[in-house]
């Protein structure tokens, strides 16, 4: 008669780790996705407009105003209206030197200052809000963020304790997870001591 093998029983305490880990897991899911995304999103920043998308883009030549005289809000105004903008003026910036920055009502226009180049941009809103609420909680919006974050960071730090004991034998901390985790301390160290 075969004598049947129990199955493998586990110490309490591991048994608690099982379950924090997996509820913490579940818990914290969302707030997961949020983080991830809006750091997504900073990463690219400079390549990703996630407030406007360009409808149509104009190139045209006036005459280069040079750098010598100040670039005032008429100059930005008469730009405007040769390049047949509707919009309303909003603003200007001309601190970059050679390039002068347009902001009017519905777009932007970018003149360069020795060739007389001018490039207008027609924008509009991405419909996508609950991005930017994404990036304004990136950037803690208030003391009630600050208290939730901080519970998000002290979970995270359970879950990765945790993690490191739910498997035993080869598979665990003493054997290939332990490797994984050695590599998973080393990169980010070297990255950043190449980075000093």
């Amino acid at each position: 008669m075969i004598t049947p093998i129990p199955p493998p029983t586990f110490p309490r305490w591991r048994k608690w780790l099982h379950h924090l880990h997996r509820d913490l897991g579940y818990l914290f899911f969302g707030v997961t996705i949020v983080y991830a995304l809006s750091g997504l999103f900073l990463n690219h920043r400079n390549e990703w407009n996630l407030t406007y998308d360009t409808v149509s883009r104009q190139i045209l030549m006036v005459p280069a105003p040079g750098r010598e005289k100040a670039f005032t809000v008429q100059d930005a105004t008469n730009l405007l209206a040769q390049a047949g903008v509707n919009g309303n003026y909003l603003s200007h910036d001309a601190s970059a030197g050679g390039v002068v920055k347009i902001v009017f009502q519905g777009g932007s226009a970018e003149l360069d200052r020795d060739s007389g180049r001018v490039v207008v941009k027609t924008l509009r809103h991405r419909p996508l809000p609950f991005i930017l609420t994404y990036i304004e909680l990136h950037f803690n919006p208030g003391s009630w963020w600050t208290w939730f974050s901080d519970t998000y960071c002290v979970a995270l730090m359970l879950m990765a304790v945790s993690g490191l004991f739910l498997l035993r034998g080869r598979h665990g901390l003493v054997g290939r997870g332990g490797l994984l985790v050695l590599i998973g301390i080393a990169v980010p160290m070297i990255l950043a001591l190449l980075h000093l």
